[in-house]
């Protein structure tokens, strides 16, 4: 479920909740009403009848506007819950990435890779994508792939035999094939030949 058809979902839930408290709320109001209606008959009935104020009312809208800036106010932090917990769910994800590969400074490691592509990565059934485009490259090839851009292979340490991208094999030193000399007169005589 992407974080539209979420959005969507809590909208939903919202909306059938505000119509079930407006639906009590005009309930509760009409039999105020009525019963607002029959005490005033009764005192009408007794004393002159005197133009009827429309004070009785305001309480009713204004706890209709109350209830409805509340419901407002919910949505508003029920959202942003909703992306704090997308970001800290991204960001370890990329944390357990980088802590699975044989990479140095980890930490700038993950800056550098939250700066370049996280805005951009999405999460789609427990799985972490980049989509551009048509293309959609999973998390992991992703991280791969920018660990052989010529960003990421300053991550990535010096191989013995290659150290900074050399093409070269570990040299492997001869053994010295002449015969060594058992005496000091062979020894100079060997050295001047």
């Amino acid at each position: 479920m992407d974080e539209q058809q979420v959005q969507a979902l809590i909208n939903q839930a919202l909306d059938t909740f505000k119509t079930s408290i407006m639906t009590d709320v005009n309930k509760a109001n009409s039999g105020l009403a009525k019963s607002i209606e029959s005490t005033l008959k009764k005192s009408l009935e007794n004393i002159q009848p005197k133009a009827e104020e429309p004070t009785e009312e305001k309480p009713a809208s204004l706890s209709l506007k109350a209830l409805e800036k509340q419901i407002q106010d919910l949505t508003t932090q029920l959202s942003e819950k909703d992306k704090a917990a997308f970001e800290s769910e991204k960001s370890a994800t990329i944390s357990q990435l980088i802590a699975g590969s044989e990479t140095v400074n980890k930490s700038a490691l993950q800056k550098l890779f939250t700066v370049e592509f996280g805005a951009s990565l999405k999460k789609e059934d427990n799985q972490w994508f980049l989509e551009k485009g048509d293309t959609v490259t999973p998390i992991k090839d992703l991280f791969n792939s920018y660990l052989q851009s010529d960003e990421g292979k300053s991550f990535v340490p010096a191989s013995p035999t290659q150290g900074s991208g050399t093409k070269e094999s570990k040299t492997i030193t001869a053994t010295d094939t002449k015969a060594k000399p058992s005496s000091m007169g062979e020894a100079i005589a060997q050295s001047f030949i």
